[in-house]
C-alpha cells in the first residue's frame, strides 16, 4: 500500500475518478457503477458530523 501512496505522491499512479456521490445517494452510486460505463471509480463518501459533502 504504501508503494502505490509513493507512486501516487510522485504523480506515476493515477485513478480515474468518474463520479463522487454522498453516501446517502448511494442508490445512485450503484446504479452508476453497474452501468458497465462510469469511465472510472464511483467513489461513495461518508457523512461528515451527519451532512454529506462533496467535492466532486
Amino acid at each position: 500500500m504504501s508503494e502505490y501512496a509513493s507512486l501516487a505522491a510522485q504523480g506515476a499512479f493515477r485513478l480515474p475518478i468518474a463520479k463522487s456521490f454522498p453516501f446517502e445517494q448511494w442508490r445512485d452510486a450503484v446504479q452508476l457503477s453497474l452501468s458497465g460505463n462510469p469511465h472510472g471509480k464511483v467513489v461513495l463518501l461518508p457523512s461528515r458530523l451527519g451532512r454529506a459533502e462533496v467535492s466532486a
